[in-house]
């Protein structure tokens, strides 16, 4: 480890930055560059990254999210963007770089989680972590004609609309994640930029994608205006049957609940009861990071 630097502040200095983000870009696919540049990047998103020279070689990222569970706030701990170059790999430095974040961050949070693929499920239980499902829950869809429109953020008026629907939070999720629209604007600049419906007789936003017959239903943001049916159904295409929700509303809201599988595992760090433990739910999708 003599070789390797550990930098935590990296977001406001622009080499290291963008050697994080060329790693990111080179393991997943991802660049948090855009959404930097826009203003997004803030203090609830910490690159824990490790650099040979300029190189950033290994990464675990620490997000300390606040959600609202059954009424209740709570303080989690998401881990993310945990990566190591190709060239680095089999060296212990992930391995080092985890034990580092859980040693400065175990016992200021009520939880510390992950979610993890399938190729690495064997890795996390070295350091503690359980495995625990989560479940979505599946309705039927009928089709409505509803007026709506597609939000545009580049125009300041639908942005600051976004904001206060996201403020008010999702009307029916029993598992919210609160105070972090810099993470919803991650998702809504990149693959959600399309998907964000504006339902102005319910004043709700509606962010969806669309698989075949499949409503993929990502969230929903506003007061309770109206029933999920109806908002399921204004937003659902033609053709649409189907409804996959990306939130859940616990088991008494009815629907078909789903286990959902290798590719999006939880991992809870034991020591700290898991409400996962007692209730069939999921973490919002687009509050993964």
């Amino acid at each position: 480890m003599e070789r390797y630097i550990l930098h935590q502040e990296i977001r406001q200095d622009k080499k290291r930055r963008l050697a994080f983000d060329r790693l990111a870009q080179k393991t997943f696919g991802i660049s948090f560059e855009n959404w930097h540049q826009a203003g997004y990047w803030q203090g609830n998103y910490r690159p824990y990254t490790l650099f040979d020279g300029e190189k950033a070689v290994c990464n675990v990222s620490v997000n300390p999210m606040t959600f609202c569970l059954n009424g209740e706030e709570k303080r989690y701990i998401q881990l993310g963007t945990v990566m190591t170059d190709e060239a680095y790999r089999k060296q212990g430095l992930c391995c080092s770089l985890m034990e580092t974040v859980l040693e400065e961050w175990i016992g200021k949070c009520d939880g510390i989680y992950l979610i993890a693929n399938h190729t690495v499920l064997d890795f996390y239980p070295k350091f503690g972590f359980s495995r625990f499902s989560e479940y979505q829950q599946i309705f039927p869809v009928t089709p409505k004609n509803i007026q709506q429109r597609k939000l545009d953020l580049q125009n300041n008026e639908d942005l600051s609309l976004l904001k206060r629907l996201y403020d008010q939070a999702n009307p029916f999720s029993i598992l919210q994640g609160r105070e972090n629209f810099s993470l919803l604007m991650f998702y809504c600049m990149g693959p959600c930029r399309d998907s964000i419906s504006y339902l102005p007789e319910l004043d709700l936003a509606v962010i969806t994608e669309t698989e075949g017959s499949v409503l993929h239903c990502l969230e929903i943001l506003g007061k309770q205006n109206g029933s999920l049916a109806e908002i399921l159904g204004a937003v659902a295409p033609e053709g649409v049957t189907t409804a996959v929700l990306g939130f859940s509303l616990g088991e008494a809201a009815g629907g078909e609940l789903q286990q959902i599988g290798d590719d999006d595992a939880l991992f809870w760090l034991s020591g700290i009861p898991c409400p996962f433990a007692a209730q069939k739910m999921m973490f919002p999708l687009l509050t993964h990071a």
